[in-house]
């Protein structure tokens, strides 16, 4: 939870409280030359303490709050090399409240009623000097600003994310990752409700990390909307993977596809394949769309294609309608995308040759492996290592006719 820090004079500690709770997770003990504290602001790393009689500010660790035992003082750990001593020197005689925008720290004096800056160091840095994300509106951009949304929902479009960190020599990290893995055209993304954006910068020094994110969409929404993996079954390998949707309208699909980091996919009709490719102009997948007018089915099987990252087969449900024939779905000439019922090798091959396919084929990690009837065995051999047991109800397979 969030943590309220309070300065006491009286004892010369730091107490922290459960801001929700109110409840005490500790008390420190301040450097016995800090006896006459004012004042704190913290960046999350250090904590600084205005002092009266020392006319400077003393810089602490910034201790982890918690574990309070009754009359226990833990002491803070003093930062000797990030304190301000110039106050007592420039005549801010009585520094009191002080806070920063990492740029500058500002410090209140309490005898001249003026407000002092101090340069904080370069090396501390580690804002943003700006945020942009192409074709998106998530408000003004301010570097003491971490969380940002947008209202507008997009749907498949590639944007450049730009972050410009304040210092040429922070680090910056955005995930999700480069959408076409090349630099040189800027940090790429496609955007789809729910997609989440963080961008981390670190110091020059590496002593701290800012995180600013950028959600578009709400969560809760996205929550109750959105596809879960098992949308589409089955593994997504880097190339081309055979996988089964779930059904539902073809913005879902893609939504889920989105998802899985698929960036096309191709359902067999006839013995032609026809293609989906995500974030292409509406003419180029209008056939696709027009198939699947009224939906998407139950069970339709698909190949994928992924640049990665990969993604492991997500949980399913069990299929427990049972299939009228041992392979599921059109059986077209030439090639043709179709489910299996489920069994041995020995019985996908009976339950094959009695429908008239002449070769059978999986795709794993990328690969073809295929299994021609009649064929030698050394030929079929890398299909039947793959399914030494039983092949899995439901599992995906291209096949191909006696007629082609």
């Amino acid at each position: 939870g969030t943590t309220m820090w309070v300065a006491d004079g009286g004892k010369n500690s730091l107490f922290a409280y459960e801001l929700a709770s109110g409840e005490l997770l500790g008390e420190h003990a301040l450097d016995s030359a800090n006896g006459d504290p004012r004042g704190l602001w913290s960046d999350g790393v250090t904590v600084w303490v205005s002092d009266h009689g020392a006319k400077r500010l003393f810089a602490y660790r910034l201790p982890e709050p918690g574990g309070a035992v009754a009359g226990e003082i833990v002491e803070l750990e003093r930062v000797t090399d990030e304190e301000f001593v110039e106050p007592g020197r420039v005549g801010n005689n009585s520094p009191r409240g002080i806070w920063s925008d990492g740029e500058l720290m500002y410090v209140a004096d309490a005898n001249d009623g003026k407000v002092y800056t101090y340069n904080m160091p370069d090396a501390w840095d580690a804002r943003l000097a700006s945020l942009t994300l192409e074709g998106v509106d998530f408000g003004a951009f301010s570097p003491l600003r971490y969380d940002y949304a947008s209202e507008t929902i997009p749907h498949g479009n590639i944007a450049t994310l730009t972050a410009t960190a304040a210092q040429d020599d922070a680090l910056v990290a955005i995930t999700p990752p480069d959408h076409d893995g090349d630099p040189a055209n800027g940090h790429q993304l496609r955007l789809l409700p729910g997609l989440e954006m963080a961008v981390a910068v670190t110091s020059p020094d590496g002593s701290r990390e800012r995180v600013y994110r950028v959600l578009l969409g709400g969560k809760e929404e996205v929550a109750e909307a959105g596809p879960s993996p098992s949308c589409l079954r089955g593994a997504v390998a880097i190339g081309f993977s055979l996988v089964v949707s779930e059904g539902g309208s073809v913005d879902d699909l893609v939504a889920c596809a989105e998802g899985r980091h698929v960036t096309a996919l191709y359902a067999l009709r006839d013995g032609e394949y026809v293609p989906y490719i995500l974030g292409a102009p509406d003419f180029v997948n209008a056939t696709f769309a027009d198939l699947f007018a009224d939906g998407v089915p139950a069970l339709l099987p698909l190949v994928v294609r992924s640049e990665g990252p990969a993604t492991p087969a997500p949980p399913a449900p069990e299929v427990t309608e049972p299939f009228a024939t041992c392979l599921r779905g059109a059986l077209a000439e030439g090639f043709s995308l179709v489910l299996y019922e489920g069994g041995t090798v020995a019985d996908l091959e009976a339950c094959a040759a009695g429908l008239g396919v002449t070769a059978v084929y999986v795709l794993a990690d990328g690969d073809w492996a295929a299994h021609i009837l009649g064929a030698p065995e050394f030929v079929n051999a890398r299909f039947s290592a793959l399914f030494p047991g039983r092949l899995p109800v439901a599992t995906p397979l291209t096949v191909r006719g006696a007629g082609s």
